[in-house]
């Protein structure tokens, strides 16, 4: 030990440094945001970070929801990262709010300093309230259903919606304003009520006309609940029509429609006697020879 002692004072052996406890302390470690409309951003608060210790670098930031789902809280860093905080400086970190979810909402926002070495934790919380009498899903209601050959029908897409009137709401209609995007509701009839919080969903399949060349469709979906003239939620949708026809066989489309009937029932029976007819013709051809 003692050699050991004399050959580190001697500089042939370093010894370790000593490690540094974490030194940020934070103005605000708790931030509560007010009650904030879904899918609307709220205006920023601003957390402010002084660095207590040695020089330090800000390298990563981060927000966690309290069931590891999708925050819907969103920091940033004012500066570029990584950055780098001198003894005694400041950092600033901006967050915002943004609900798809109404009621109580909470996360943990997460400042990484030195690659992980320290990290400084702000507890945020809001309450989101609801954008309407229905909500869509992740408030999305823009969406491009792809492409498809006439006759084909695998352009579609699936839709979520839910009550978010206390004490329940009831879904009256959903209607296309164009006849090539065909609304289906195979699960249910309408009128359906939703309760508060309640899911359902809808599907819209591209009938694609008939085109010379590639050109694309827009159209709205609207969905209305009693008591309400004008439509509780406007989808926009965008399909593209490709030229060609080929025949509908039942493998790529999951909404029955006109353009492309769903497998089961007529459509599955069809297809199994397709093979044992094509065999039976040709024996036929082959006696009469």
């Amino acid at each position: 030990m003692r050699l050991f002692l004399l050959l580190a004072t001697l500089g042939v052996i370093a010894l370790p440094a000593p490690a540094v406890a974490g030194g940020f302390t934070v103005d605000s470690p708790a931030v509560h945001f007010p009650d904030t409309t879904d899918f609307t951003l709220s205006l920023p608060r601003v957390v402010t970070l002084t660095n207590g210790a040695g020089a330090s670098v800000i390298s990563r930031v981060s927000a966690t929801w309290q069931d590891r789902g999708v925050s819907q809280f969103f920091p940033v860093v004012l500066g570029a990262l990584p950055l780098s905080v001198a003894a005694g400086g400041t950092a600033q970190v901006e967050i915002t709010f943004e609900p798809f979810d109404f009621g109580p909402q909470q996360a943990t926002v997460v400042v990484e300093v030195d690659g992980g070495k320290e990290r400084v934790e702000i507890a945020v919380a809001g309450s989101g309230l609801p954008s309407g009498p229905i909500e869509p899903k992740l408030g999305n209601t823009e969406f491009d259903l792809g492409s498809s050959f006439h006759g084909v029908g695998d352009a579609f897409g699936r839709f979520e919606v839910r009550g978010a009137t206390p004490g329940g709401v009831v879904l009256r209609d959903v209607v296309s304003d164009l006849p090539e995007f065909i609304v289906s509701t195979s699960t249910y009839r309408l009128p359906q009520p939703l309760a508060l919080g309640e899911w359902i969903d809808f599907s819209v399949a591209f009938n694609s006309p008939v085109v010379q060349k590639a050109t694309p469709v827009s159209g709205s979906v609207r969905l209305f609940v009693e008591g309400m003239a004008e439509p509780a939620i406007t989808y926009h949708l965008t399909a593209t029509a490709v030229p060609g026809e080929h025949f509908f066989m039942g493998a790529r489309c999951s909404t029955a429609s006109p353009a492309a009937p769903a497998i089961g029932g007529a459509a599955t029976l069809l297809l199994l006697l397709v093979g044992p007819l094509t065999l039976l013709a040709r024996r036929v051809g082959r006696r009469r020879r």
